[in-house]
């Protein structure tokens, strides 16, 4: 330890330097999960909150949702891709015209949700919009995604009737 303290106070910047080397080396040792997205593979969980920032794009007509203009009566039908490092209860659509959202769909989470060629979770919501919306109503999509540590993750869109 001698020799190290010695050499610290003649060379102060390659004694930086050492420890910084150091640091990297014990660092690299800390590796993911295996199975981070896969939640059927992770008991447990360490309160993270669950992740999802897809696009959210309407498959009939390949444009985006968020801000879009749609009319009464169309069907909205897009993917919802989701992860989270614990475990997933499950992912829910609220819709409505105002202040007011009420529960559309509620899809418990399930193992066959994850997609191994994409190595992601993915829900797929099928969305009729109401006959009954007016033109020019701001009409509000919300989903939610939770986990097992009552963790959740909001994703809200508006769009336009036409």
């Amino acid at each position: 330890m001698g020799y190290f303290y010695a050499m610290c106070r003649a060379f102060p910047r390659i004694a930086v330097w050492v420890m910084a080397v150091s640091a990297l080396a014990l660092g690299a040792g800390c590796e993911k999960q295996a199975g981070f997205v896969n939640q059927a593979l992770v008991p447990g969980g360490v309160s993270f909150y669950p992740v999802s920032n897809n696009p959210l794009i309407d498959a009939a007509t390949g444009s985006s949702i968020a801000n879009g203009f749609f009319f009464a009566g169309d069907t909205l039908t897009f993917e919802v891709d989701y992860e989270s490092q614990d475990t997933l209860s499950g992912v829910s659509l609220y819709a409505g015209a105002g202040a007011g959202l009420t529960l559309v769909d509620s899809l418990p989470f399930q193992p066959s949700d994850y997609s191994y060629s994409r190595q992601i979770d993915t829900a797929l919501f099928r969305f009729d919009i109401p006959d009954s919306i007016l033109p020019g109503t701001e009409f509000f999509l919300d989903i939610i995604i939770r986990n097992t540590n009552s963790l959740s993750l909001s994703r809200p869109l508006h769009f336009s009737i036409r």
